[in-house]
């Protein structure tokens, strides 16, 4: 037939396919370099068990690479008492500036 050959997508930018002769299934990946095959065989255990090593590698590889954004620092927290502080210093340049333009223009 002519139509679109059947594939089975196991992520993004690998799948399963049928050869010509409709008993060989192929694994392919895509590169950057074009396709890849990476087993090709007509015992269905035999793909299977492909299938399933490269579905645990790049499950692995993943948490691999979750595990390794997950350790970074956190900055330090500022303690109540600065941010209390800054807060007081703050107010208090804000009022006795207030009462000095209150001061200073009301005698002119």
């Amino acid at each position: 037939s002519g139509g679109v050959q059947p594939r089975l997508w196991l992520d993004a930018i690998t799948h399963v396919v049928m050869g010509n002769d409709k008993r060989t299934y192929r694994l392919l990946t895509d590169t950057a370099n074009g396709r890849r095959v990476l087993e090709e065989s007509t015992d269905v255990p035999a793909m299977r068990e492909a299938i399933t090593r490269y579905v645990a590698r790049r499950m692995v590889a993943r948490e691999q690479a979750l595990a390794t954004t997950e350790t970074r620092e956190e900055a330090p927290k500022k303690s109540r008492g600065a941010v209390f502080a800054a807060f007081v210093l703050g107010a208090l340049a804000g009022a006795a500036a207030l009462f000095a333009a209150v001061w200073f223009t009301g005698n002119s």
